[in-house]
């Protein structure tokens, strides 16, 4: 069948007016809202008081230390959105301990959608990947540091930091992809281990001093103040009776001491005491180190990551007592 040059020409006209839509739908806002705690309220939602902190917070290194069932995740989710409606080319990376949890965040991302009563989507969503009218992107990334180091971005969310694989690795690859954009980033967990990164920034007022911190336990979100149901949380506590360090993490959104240690805290303290008399390596080389007596030397080599170091213990009466220690720095030589 042959076309006529005249649907040929209309058929044109139409592509072009659609691209030109398209290209004026790209330079403005895709919504009318300016403020993120309207736009919150305009998606339905009343924002409680942490979570319009937490919206108004425009550091560029955020934390979010918050219990369960707080409303983290709606608050972020609806921060990276409005980010991605008001500006132009805006690209957001959604990663955590598994593709899944990401795909999880831009999902609820998605779902928000619905409630703007308009269409702002270039083309229907894809599982982890929305891509707007106005080049914005969000996508779910893989716990992968040589994944994200490729990617230039605006905003990073690192769901469930806490628990993240690699993640000092994960964090380095992050900052290199928010560094030609001047991007934020935003770790948001419940605590686990200390021995993690997410701890590191939590406590470390020295090497973290740029992250802005928010701390929300399960008391800031009982109702009417938050979303928590005060009847339903007690029923949690009792559950969590023998396992008061899972409460305290979980709820509380705080360090357990005993988290993945063979030694309790308690026990480590009561065997400090004050006062013992120690020496130095000089004493003994001088030979200043008079007193005779039962010690015992221990010595831990690590040449090439940790420290290694030498701890001689003396014996007195039944107690044992820490008289003396030597760290020496990756890298030290050692010769019997």
């Amino acid at each position: 069948m042959i076309t006529s040059p005249g649907r040929k020409i209309n058929r044109y006209y139409e592509n072009l007016q659609d691209q030109r839509g398209r290209d004026e739908a790209s330079n403005r806002p895709l919504i009318e809202e300016t403020d993120v705690v309207e736009f919150f309220k305009h998606l339905g939602f009343q924002a409680t008081v942490y979570q319009e902190k937490l919206l108004r917070d425009k550091s560029h290194f955020v934390l979010a230390r918050w219990s369960r069932q707080s409303g983290k995740s709606l608050a972020m989710a609806v921060a990276v959105l409005f980010n991605a409606l008001t500006h132009k080319g805006f690209r957001a990376a959604i990663v955590a301990p598994s593709k899944r949890q990401s795909f999880k965040m831009v999902d609820k991302i998605s779902r928000l959608l619905a409630r703007l009563g308009r269409e702002v989507l270039e083309g229907p969503p894809r599982k982890g990947r929305l891509v707007f009218r106005n080049g914005s992107v969000i996508e779910a990334l893989p716990n992968n540091p040589d994944t994200v180091r490729g990617e230039t971005l605006n905003v990073v969310v690192l769901d469930e930091f806490a628990y993240i694989e690699h993640d000092k690795e994960l964090y380095d690859a992050i900052i290199f992809a928010l560094s030609t954009t001047n991007g934020s980033f935003y770790g948001m967990s419940t605590p686990g281990s200390r021995d993690t990164l997410f701890y590191d920034v939590a406590t470390d007022d020295e090497q973290f001093a740029d992250f802005s911190r928010h701390h929300v336990s399960y008391k800031d979100a009982l109702k009417p103040n938050g979303p928590i149901d005060p009847e339903f949380l007690e029923k949690i506590r009792r559950q969590y009776q023998t396992d008061p360090g899972r409460w305290k993490r979980e709820m509380e959104a705080d360090f357990a001491d005993d988290e993945d240690a063979y030694l309790p805290l308690e026990l480590i303290e009561s065997c400090v005491t004050e006062g013992p008399e120690t020496f130095t390596k000089d004493d003994v080389i001088s030979g200043r180190l008079a007193r005779t007596g039962k010690f015992f030397v221990g010595t831990d080599l690590a040449p090439k990551i940790d420290l290694s170091a030498v701890a001689v213990a003396e014996k007195i009466g039944r107690d044992i007592y820490l008289v003396h220690e030597t760290a020496f720095l990756p890298g030290t030589a050692f010769s019997l």
